[in-house]
């Protein structure tokens, strides 16, 4: 049994419940890792995955109880024993929800096709869930699935890579100033991003745009693109070799 046996049929079922799912969500760099976050208008829902409810995945779930408005985990059913009974408990106590997702076998395969809620989970009206909701973006739905046993994800800094990325190709030529008030970036401080974002380029870390020096200026454009300076040279290059 892996994780991702669990979380399509309970994508399916956030689905269907009109629940907009982004998967192997870091709330920022360093910062805590959701399985689930799913959004339905200005409610946030995270949902941590495991094969089994233990300690460690309650334990999991609790830190997000100030982050997101509901907060539940994920497993299959399983017998009742005195510890489930116990995590059962606590969580009724701290609100938070319980899923199932109930295991079915057909020709010696195991399949998970039942949801329920056998907990649900308690409305965290104070919740602070402006952070997780910035972090957010189109890429969690479908960059890496949730549960996956390889760590894949999609990080803060790809995506602050795409944003930069994006606002060289709008606007060809752009300097480091330019970036810095266009992008909004993980990055702890301004400087931060200004020390590290041009030597990414460089390095090829982030790909698709290139440097150039305009005297003590750097400027930004995508690969490959000539500006309209580099035209005017051109044209002078090709009138000097006609002479």
């Amino acid at each position: 049994m892996k994780e991702t046996d669990i979380t399509k049929p309970l994508i399916r079922w956030l689905n269907a419940h009109q629940w907009e799912v982004y998967q192997e969500v870091q709330l920022y760099r360093g910062g805590g890792i959701a399985d689930i976050v799913a959004t339905q208008g200005k409610l946030v829902w995270v949902v941590e995955v495991k094969t089994g409810l233990t300690t460690s995945v309650v334990a999991q779930a609790m830190w997000w109880i100030d982050e997101a408005h509901y907060v539940s985990v994920a497993t299959p059913e399983r017998r009742h024993t005195k510890g489930r009974i116990v995590l059962e408990q606590y969580m009724r106590w701290k609100g938070i929800g319980w899923i199932n997702a109930d295991c079915h076998s057909y020709g010696g395969k195991k399949y998970f096709d039942e949801v329920t809620e056998q907990i649900r989970a308690r409305l965290h009206r104070g919740a602070l869930v402006r952070s997780l909701r910035d972090a957010l973006c189109d890429a969690h739905k479908t960059f890496a699935e949730a549960g996956n046993a390889n760590g894949k994800r999609w990080t803060p800094f790809q995506e602050t890579a795409r944003k930069v990325v994006e606002s060289v190709k709008a606007n060809p030529g752009c300097n480091l100033k330019f970036l810095v008030e266009a992008v909004d970036h993980h990055y702890a401080s301004t400087q931060a991003f200004k020390t590290h974002i041009a030597g990414y380029i460089r390095s090829g870390v982030i790909k698709g745009i290139e440097i150039r020096e305009d005297g003590r200026k750097l400027r930004f454009y995508p690969e490959n693109e000539v500006n309209d300076g580099d035209d005017c040279m051109l044209e002078m290059r090709r009138s000097d070799s006609g002479r």
